[in-house]
């Protein structure tokens, strides 16, 4: 989805995952509605065994985004210990004698390697057609049950029975999976309970509201949706902008008429203000002269000591770390300093350091080889916090040995 849509689409109240399973008597639907409340992502509805789309649309917000999954008999995955480079790769592989064009291909997380589903694109594009027919906006696809594996982190079970699927979890990960028919479950995703059949659709409309890195099978319908979803709410703000511009107005008028018969007061009150901010000016200007001052007040040995620094922690620093701030004596914040119109003060023998690691190990072995450093007294955990299974950010602080230890 392009992020500019992906924008718009998003900063709806509400989304809604679908997953569509065939059973003997024919396809069925399960739907979670998800919203965001004080910044987490929320339940407020769920359905299963839907047996038509106009069951759905009226189980639906209007308009309410569909993020879809399509869980089908002939669909094709197979697990690999490694990573292919493109999903061209993985069909030749797979499925040497198939068309490009009539398959489609996603890749999924595992603990170790990757998933490969592949199913053909005429299948999903009568049930999406179906869709349309029936009025429901769907803006993004995948396939279903597999999508489950943007929520495995959240679970604690081990085993999870979703629709025709078992899948074992390791280290909240997938770990196997196998087609197959288990005993449905009561999980447990933070506050939420959710039957493990509906975790396909819950996952979907994880991956929508929290804007989740999963990419999206490739169909032209999907991308009409999307922009016709967003001109509708480009129509719905610019009417509101336009009604709001003309209360604007008319109250502007109002109070222009009651400011006519204060003048007095007014231009009082004016240059009150331009006193002010020529006050502000000067002390503005006063605190960059000192700012100036203090620069050029540092000797000569603190910068090229402070040059020293950068160059060793640039020397120490892999490839698997990317540096985001490093701030060597860094800015001690005082407010009661800086009202006193105090020169700043600068914390020397520190050095603050925010940045990106692929893993811990990385993380770990960097932080060994900068204590190892002479001068390096120790090194301070400030923060650590994962951003996925492959990265997080971080944040330290070095304090230098003092001269002469």
């Amino acid at each position: 989805m392009q992020a500019k849509m992906a924008s718009w689409l998003l900063s709806t109240k509400q989304l809604a995952g679908v997953e569509c399973f065939w059973t003997e008597e024919g396809y069925r639907l399960q739907v979670v509605v998800l919203a965001k409340k004080k910044g987490e992502a929320s339940i407020v509805q769920q359905a299963a065994n839907l047996g038509s789309w106009d069951e759905l649309k009226a189980l639906l917000p209007k308009d309410c985004p569909i993020f879809f999954g399509w869980n089908s008999p002939k669909l094709i995955f197979k697990s690999f210990d490694r990573a292919f480079e493109n999903k061209e790769q993985a069909l030749k592989t797979i499925f040497p004698s198939a068309k490009a064009a009539d398959i489609l291909v996603e890749f999924f997380p595992k603990k170790e390697g990757q998933l490969v589903v592949l199913g053909r694109k005429e299948e999903l594009l009568n049930l999406l057609n179906l869709a349309q027919e029936a009025g429901l906006p769907i803006v993004y696809a995948n396939y279903a049950p597999f999508v489950a594996t943007a929520l495995f982190p959240y679970l604690e079970e081990e085993r999870v029975a979703a629709n025709h699927y078992e899948f074992f979890l390791e280290d909240g990960a997938l770990s196997e999976l196998f087609k197959q028919e288990g005993t449905a479950q009561e999980l447990n995703l933070g506050d939420e309970q959710l039957d493990s059949r509906l975790l396909a659709a819950a996952a979907l409309a994880f991956i929508g509201l929290e804007d989740v890195r999963q990419t999206a099978l490739d169909i032209p319908l999907l991308k009409d949706n999307q922009e016709r979803l967003m001109y509708k709410k480009l129509l719905e703000l610019s009417t509101a902008l336009l009604l709001s511009f003309f209360f604007i107005s008319l109250l502007a008028n109002y109070l222009y008429l009651g400011q006519l018969e204060q003048e007095n007061e007014s231009l009082s009150l004016e240059v009150a203000q331009k006193q002010q901010l020529i006050a502000e000016r000067d002390r503005l200007r006063e605190d960059y002269e000192q700012q100036v001052n203090l620069g050029a007040g540092a000797s000569l040995g603190e910068k090229s000591q402070q040059s020293f620094y950068a160059d060793q922690l640039a020397s120490s620093l892999p490839k698997s770390i990317h540096l985001l701030e490093l701030e060597i004596a860094p800015l001690l914040e005082d407010k009661k300093a800086e009202r006193e119109g105090k020169a700043p003060n600068y914390q020397q023998g520190l050095i603050r350091i925010k940045g990106i690691s692929k893993k811990s190990v990385f993380y770990n072995d960097w932080k060994k080889s900068l204590q190892a450093l002479s001068w390096v007294e120790r090194i301070d955990d400030i923060s650590y916090q994962n951003i996925d299974h492959y990265q997080a950010t971080f944040e330290l602080m070095v304090i230098c040995k003092k001269e002469g230890e």
